[in-house]
């Protein structure tokens, strides 16, 4: 049987939790698993555990037999659960079954460990720029039980409360100043993580067949950033169970890393993504590209340089051959392509100012194409983005600019979820709807002020000149004329 821990535990069989009934009717009627009730039972933890009330923190989770409350004791200050984590889950995170969520195989795992059956688990995998975090629940027809509780509280950076909450001044650190108190908890952390690692590592040398304890060891390396070791730890998982969706979804979380650092800037030499990720698992190549495969992700290689990333799942030929194209002038600003990306959603070109990249911005021009899958009137695809984006985030404000039989062109505004203004995205995005993809022109400033006039209405008109021709008839200035943006 597994060991019990604090900071990561799997919870074994309980009793049933009864919730009362709903609306104030006299007889109760028995309400649907659903986000909503899912969250208000997190936030009822939290508080408990807040309080130091672990007996009823204890009633939300299925326990094994020699479980003790008190062993509850520490998940707020190794921040497995906070208040604003639950609150990113609320806004953000989607909720489904256990096999929607972390895929057949992984609950399956997750379940028997718990000691439970899998048809009436549900929760959360959410990821956010700070951490991945995970909540799995029995539900019983009347309310949840936790059996996996991971990382909420790391959703969102510390705030001065939280960092109070979860690691408070312990004795001697009197005198010290708020600033010197937070930099030592913070270098505890490290060593804490530090140490976790390299106990999984030991045990992974006298079980190197272990893929569980190899997918903790590449979680801990990732949290000490350590990006390439996890990222090795994940492959080497991968090779020894190939089908594992959970793998999957680790692997997703390092590219995304990667692609924050800079790794896959249009134009690193293939030398630097070996020297990082390893020799790749295949490799294709034809007269023009060279491409390396790690798992369902691909690195494409022109020249022996970056010139995109694929995620496999999903692509097809429609993907790599445009029935239209965006032309753009983008006014000799001197921008020029930084990233690009394909998957099964959409093929995204960025362009950034000299100095700039997809790993540090303040502007960005994006060119994305949607290939094959678009129905409906363009003002309905509008709504659709719109809704979208709101439902991510409740506090996105938005405008039509303009609008015609084929494209729309909308203003937005999207709020940093953190709080941090700096961090504010201001966008200018048009619509333009071809004969079989929907094609999207964004242009984002990342300030906690507004673009100047004389700004919007430079990128309005740049937008609005955009047009959609055959790659036939764009021969000769994709050849010809650097200035302009060419969707690819």
């Amino acid at each position: 049987m597994p060991c019990f821990t604090a900071a990561r535990f799997v919870l074994f069989s309980g009793v049933l939790l009864f919730l009362p009934a709903l609306n104030g009717l006299g007889a109760a009627q028995e309400p649907e698993a659903s986000k909503v009730i899912l969250i208000q039972m997190l936030s009822k933890v939290h508080e408990h555990l807040e309080k130091g009330d672990f007996g009823s923190a204890s009633a939300y989770f299925v326990v094994p037999p020699n479980f003790k409350p008190e062993m509850l004791d520490g998940l707020i200050r190794l921040r497995e659960i906070s208040a604003a984590g639950v609150q990113q889950l609320a806004k953000e995170a989607k909720f489904g079954t256990g096999n929607e969520v972390f895929g057949a195989e992984r609950t399956k795992q997750i379940a028997d460990r718990a000691g439970v059956g899998t048809s009436n688990l549900y929760g959360f995998y959410h990821r956010t720029d700070e951490a991945t975090a995970e909540v799995l629940a029995v539900w019983d027809g009347k309310g949840f039980k936790l059996i996996r509780l991971d990382d909420v509280g790391k959703l969102v950076a510390l705030s001065s409360t939280d960092a109070e909450t979860s690691d408070s001044p312990k004795a001697g650190d009197e005198g010290r100043s708020t600033g010197e108190a937070m930099a030592n908890n913070d270098a505890e952390r490290r060593i804490r993580l530090s140490k976790a690692a390299a106990t999984l590592g030991d045990l992974l040398e006298e079980n190197p067949n272990d893929v569980i304890t190899r997918v903790k060891y590449a979680q801990s390396l990732f949290r000490i950033g350590n990006t390439p070791g996890s990222w090795k730890q994940m492959m080497i998982a991968k090779q020894q169970a190939p089908n594992h969706d959970g793998l999957a979804k680790g692997m997703d979380v390092l590219i995304d890393a990667f692609t924050k650092q800079g790794i896959f800037i249009v134009g690193v030499p293939v030398e630097t993504v070996v020297s990082l990720l390893g020799e790749p698992t295949q490799k294709h190549e034809n007269e023009t590209r060279l491409r390396y495969a790690y798992g369902h992700w691909a690195i494409d290689f022109i020249d022996g340089r970056v010139y995109q990333i694929i995620d496999l799942r999903g692509v097809s030929e429609s993907h790599f051959s445009p029935q239209e194209i965006v032309d753009v002038d983008l006014d000799g600003e001197g921008r020029r392509c930084g990233f690009r990306q394909t998957n099964r959603s959409a093929v995204r070109a960025c362009y950034y100012k000299p100095g700039e990249s997809i790993a540090k911005f303040t502007e960005e021009f994006a060119v994305e194409r949607q290939p094959s899958s678009v129905k409906g009137e363009i003002k309905d695809l509008a709504e659709r983005m719109l809704a979208n984006l709101k439902m991510l985030n409740p506090d996105v404000w938005s405008k039509v600019l303009a609008e015609d039989d084929n494209s729309v062109t909308i203003a937005i505004k999207i709020p940093d979820m953190s709080g941090d203004k700096n961090k504010d995205r201001h966008q200018l995005v048009r619509l333009l709807l071809g004969e079989t993809d929907l094609h999207r022109i964004t242009f984002t400033i990342m300030s906690k002020d507004e673009p100047t006039q004389a700004t919007q209405k430079k990128w309005f008109k740049i937008v609005q000149t955009a047009k959609l021709l055959k790659p036939a008839e764009l021969k000769q200035s994709i050849q010809g004329a650097p200035k302009a943006a060419k969707e690819n």
